[in-house]
């Protein structure tokens, strides 16, 4: 079976599978994505999933954006 790399909106999962009739989500499609296949616990969801992960690893998601570093003030850039 070949595999086929997407890039997704996780919080829009249901949106994705309303627009396309290639791709499919959590049903039969010639596209399928299936949310069983991402995640570890039964009856999670992506989104959920994706926010344990990132506080295990001491990132705050803060709903839809990661966090992944502090922002540099304009003195740290210049090198001041």
């Amino acid at each position: 079976m070949a595999r086929v790399k997407l890039l997704v909106d996780i919080d829009r999962l249901d949106e994705l599978d309303r627009m396309s009739r290639l791709l499919s989500v959590d049903r039969p499609g010639i596209l399928s994505f299936h949310t069983r296949d991402h995640v570890e616990h039964e009856n999670e969801t992506v989104r959920e999933f994706v926010d344990r992960l990132l506080a295990q690893a001491g990132i705050a998601s803060g709903g839809r954006w990661a966090k992944l570093g502090k922002r540099a003030t304009p003195a740290a850039r210049s090198g001041e």
